[in-house]
């Protein structure tokens, strides 16, 4: 059999379909956002940015904003980015709102001050960022307060710290080579899985126990990455959040920023932004599954056939400067062209 991706790309020529018609992505995409980092006291601007490129959701830190004065407390400056991100469209309430720097009862305090006609999406509060079985002591403790608060805990988390593992070198010390190491999962409710670490194991505990995946990218900017991670790796791995380590982080030795502030707004690094082109690859597949056709289901397996679940296909990318080297395992261009190409045909005339 001629697999349907070659005969698409044999016989459909560019594709007229709008791209305004596709769906809405039924999974959330959005970045890490921590105002304290910012140098311009644009969030208005900076949400509605990301609301512009394709992002409806995002992370909130209980930090004031450049040159505005300070709230006086946590639960105020939570409310203050929930709200705005609601008011601009950029917080779709499908989609649970994980809070930084911030305890149990700020989370629920933020509730107060939520304004009158906004839906608020569900506020999740954070446990320890990326943290390890050493922390056990201290992850029960911040998951009964929440708990005891009626709210759910997540965080950035590697899957093998939520499922456990055996240690190996250069990781451990030789005598600890073999040993077990207990996983963290029953005190995460929230799991936002860093790639490359999001396996079958961590659905399966993670169905187990009730709890919600989520993932994320902690690296600098990259178009083809970012465009793999939010397009065909997340149509693949299926976190029900995508999130981006940063909108802007930029310090001295590091720049994981996606966008540069300038005094006028922010400007994106690659045009068109390597995250807003995976979204649209995402509703792309997303609006194909739709059809429920034969020919959609058999060019939608011969796709995911070609996409590797542990993210990048050549391994997690660093330094930045190798990935000039790297090249995902199926041409993103070309499923974009015949998932359009099947839109096109199946759309009444």
């Amino acid at each position: 059999m001629v697999p349907l991706a070659l005969l698409l790309a044999l016989v459909c020529p560019a594709s007229a379909y709008d791209l305004a018609d596709l769906p809405k992505p039924e999974v959330g995409f959005g970045f890490y956002y921590s105002p304290g980092r910012c140098q311009y006291g644009l969030e208005r601007t900076y949400f509605e940015d990301m609301r512009d490129h394709g992002c409806n959701t995002l992370t909130v830190q209980a930090h004031g904003v450049t040159g505005q004065p300070e709230e006086a407390t946590a639960a105020e400056r939570i409310a203050r980015q929930v709200n705005i991100a609601c008011e601009v469209g950029l917080a779709d309430a499908r989609f649970p709102i994980l809070c930084y720097s911030v305890g149990a009862q700020d989370v629920v305090d933020a509730q107060h001050y939520r304004r009158a006609g906004l839906q608020w999406p569900e506020l999740v509060v954070q446990t320890i960022d990326e943290p390890n079985a050493n922390q056990e002591a201290t992850l029960r403790q911040y998951r009964d307060e929440a708990h005891t608060a009626g709210l759910r805990i997540g965080t950035a988390v590697a899957g093998y710290v939520c499922t456990g593992y055996t240690q190996v070198l250069p990781y451990c010390a030789p005598e600890d080579v073999g040993k077990p190491v207990a996983g963290m999962a029953q005190y995460i409710d929230l799991w936002v899985v860093l790639v490359g670490t999001l396996n079958q194991a961590v659905y399966d505990l993670a169905k187990a126990q009730g709890a919600e995946v989520g993932a994320y990218l902690p690296y600098p900017s990259s178009a083809i990455l970012d465009r793999w991670t939010f397009g065909l790796w997340a149509w693949k791995a299926r976190p029900r959040i995508n999130l981006l380590w940063a909108y802007i982080d930029k310090q001295e030795g590091w720049d994981f920023s996606r966008v540069t502030e300038t005094p006028d707004g922010p400007r994106q690094r690659s045009d068109p932004p390597g995250y807003a082109e995976g979204i649209t690859d995402f509703r792309v597949l997303q609006a194909v599954r739709d059809l429920e056709t034969p020919q959609a289901r058999q060019w939608l397996a011969e796709v995911e056939a070609q996409v590797v679940q542990g993210w990048w296909p050549r391994g997690y990318v660093r330094p930045p400067e190798e990935q000039a080297a790297q090249t995902p395992t199926i041409n993103l261009d070309r499923v974009r062209t015949e998932g359009l190409a099947l839109l096109e045909r199946s759309t009444p005339q």
